[in-house]
């Protein structure tokens, strides 16, 4: 993705009374079309990991798209979570990594899990050369989130993993994931960083 030019996108809705009503009492001046810019942010060809931030609206999801699809993961309702990964070992070491340490839930089928765990198996799943993870850490508490950046950070560099990019709304976990570079949506500013020890958690 080494382009300088960006694009719009545009969506239409219909006019109604309710559109009109509402666009009426804030002086919105509303035709029924709604575009958005969206950036290509030049990052390079081989890096480790990446992070586009910035607040909710902002185009973090559209970028994202860019510069791959995430993954959508199947899972089946009569097997236990753990039983998703290709052996014993690679579910383990991946759980560890997203902060899945609750060893009871690996045998649970994924509906029954909460918010906060589905959000850390999806993670485990996707864990891999070029994956894109849009709402990192979005679902769990702050101390939750920094934690799971830090060791998220360090089986991708452990593993030697390339090209894995996300995509947040919290500044917090910048430096526990420790990214190669950061684009933030608020400011346009793409940002090549040095790997620099993490705070303690």
């Amino acid at each position: 993705m080494n382009q300088d030019k960006s694009h719009m996108l545009t969506s239409k809705v219909s006019l109604d009374e309710v559109t009109k009503k509402l666009s009426e009492s804030f002086d919105y001046n509303f035709s029924g079309e709604s575009s958005f810019e969206v950036p290509n942010i030049k990052i390079p060809d081989t890096y480790s990991t990446g992070l586009i931030v910035g607040q909710s609206g902002s185009g973090k999801s559209s970028i994202l798209q860019q510069i791959g699809k995430s993954e959508k993961h199947y899972w089946s309702k009569d097997k236990a979570v753990c039983s998703h990964f290709k052996n014993a070992d690679d579910a383990q070491e991946k759980f560890a990594a997203v902060g899945f340490n609750s060893v009871p839930s690996w045998f649970k089928p994924y509906q029954v899990l909460s918010t906060g765990e589905k959000f850390r198996v999806d993670l485990a799943r996707s864990l891999k050369n070029g994956a894109v993870v849009d709402e990192f850490t979005s679902v769990v508490d702050r101390n939750v989130a920094k934690s799971c950046s830090n060791a998220v950070s360090s089986y991708i560099k452990r593993k030697k993993l390339k090209n894995v990019v996300f995509a947040s709304c919290h500044y917090d976990i910048i430096d526990w994931l420790n990214p190669d570079w950061v684009y933030d949506t608020s400011t346009k500013n793409l940002t090549y960083r040095r790997s620099d020890r993490r705070p303690d958690i």
